[in-house]
């Protein structure tokens, strides 16, 4: 969402567009991470549950790296995934480890809490009515600052099953806010509906910045 884009107190009627817009298009994916050379020992008669998978993850606002060792997290996480198979394409069946950490240029606590709770939460169906917050607990638990850096994580790492379920929380936190608390939280501009009906011909125009190439 551009910064020249507007809300009205008539647009509150649509937050869970707006949570959907945040997750799309206010944070663009980045480059996949880099892995380190890893020559993987091949099982072949192995299974997962039998291969060892760990993979060292480094959070920016940490010095220690955390280590991930259920491949569900992984296949469940494509950016982690594309990583590691660009290295072993066998990784699923073979011993996975690797030592040199993966950045993440995210906080910690937010990639906790995905990593935690990745694998529990189902997202809502399209027309699935039925669905409520507290089907997601924990993040219903948190504030709606505190699960935006959790949001952006999960596009970093395009989980978009795990976006939809957080964008699901943020969207019904917002429905219950003022609008100007909406407009602030997705960092638009808010235009009164006094300022509208005074513009000369009734029209509300968009910026000519708009249309500028």
């Amino acid at each position: 969402m551009g910064s020249h884009d507007v809300i009205t107190n008539q647009d509150k009627r649509a937050p869970l567009r707006y949570a959907r817009k945040l997750s799309q298009e206010q944070y663009a994916r980045t480059t996949t991470p880099s892995v380190p050379s890893v020559r993987p020992r091949v099982l072949p008669t192995a299974t997962m549950s039998e291969a060892i998978c760990e993979v060292a993850v480094l959070f920016k606002d940490s010095e220690q790296p955390s280590i991930i060792k259920e491949r569900e997290i992984i296949e469940k996480s494509p950016v982690l995934m594309k990583a590691i198979e660009g290295e072993n394409p066998d990784w699923k069946t073979t011993d996975i480890k690797i030592n040199t950490p993966l950045d993440i240029p995210f906080p910690k606590e937010a990639g906790e809490f995905v990593f935690d709770n990745l694998l529990k939460y189902t997202p809502p169906a399209e027309m699935d009515f039925e669905k409520k917050p507290d089907d997601y607990p924990e993040a219903n638990a948190k504030s709606v600052d505190e699960l935006k850096p959790i949001l952006e994580l999960a596009s970093y790492m395009e989980c978009e099953g795990f976006m939809r379920c957080i964008g699901f929380v943020i969207g019904k936190k917002l429905s219950e806010m003022p609008v100007d608390t909406i407009a602030a939280f997705l960092g638009v501009e808010m235009i009164s509906e006094e300022e509208l009906l005074a513009q000369e011909d009734g029209w509300l125009h968009p910026p000519a910045a708009l249309f500028d190439n």
